[in-house]
């Protein structure tokens, strides 16, 4: 194995089922590079930062603009993935799929990181930037963790 090969085989992910398909990573890569960077450059022209005028009828600089349509092929990504299981269950008369084990995964490998980042926003939010105090963004974090935030205060959440 040579020293890219060793180098790249560093960052391979560990899948659960086994089944890895580089086409996907490949395509969340484009997803994060569109969502990532043009919004950055989106955020740049907006602000006239660089020197061109921001039109939002013009298609080029929506695209810039909502992230080059970034999330929506991310969502598509994470649809096709999470659909997977179910596909192969009935197209493929593969093993029965449990819903107890789908739905705790999903738990499991996201509610730790929005928890996480939650609390990393509040704190940045009161003691960095001292947009509020603790007290007063106590209420509107425990509305974020449980997804209730615009029903109780009707709109986006404060904490992030």
């Amino acid at each position: 194995m040579g020293l890219f090969s060793s180098f790249i085989e560093r960052f391979r992910r560990v899948t659960y089922s086994g089944r890895y398909m580089p086409e996907i990573d490949g395509l969340r890569f484009i997803a994060v590079f569109l969502v990532v960077f043009l919004m950055h450059f989106g955020n740049l022209m907006r602000d006239n930062q660089i020197g061109v005028e921001y039109n939002a009828a013009n298609f080029f600089h929506r695209t810039i603009m909502e992230g080059g349509y970034g999330v929506a092929l991310f969502f598509v990504i994470s649809g096709f993935i999470l659909a997977l299981p179910f596909a192969h269950e009935k197209l493929l008369d593969q093993k029965k799929v449990s819903l107890k084990t789908y739905y705790w995964r999903r738990v499991t490998r996201l509610e730790p990181a929005y928890i996480i980042s939650m609390v990393l926003f509040l704190c940045m939010r009161v003691w960095i930037l001292h947009y509020g105090s603790f007290k007063e963004l106590l209420p509107h974090f425990w509305a974020s963790i449980f997804y209730v935030h615009n029903i109780v205060y009707h709109r986006a959440s404060a904490i992030n």
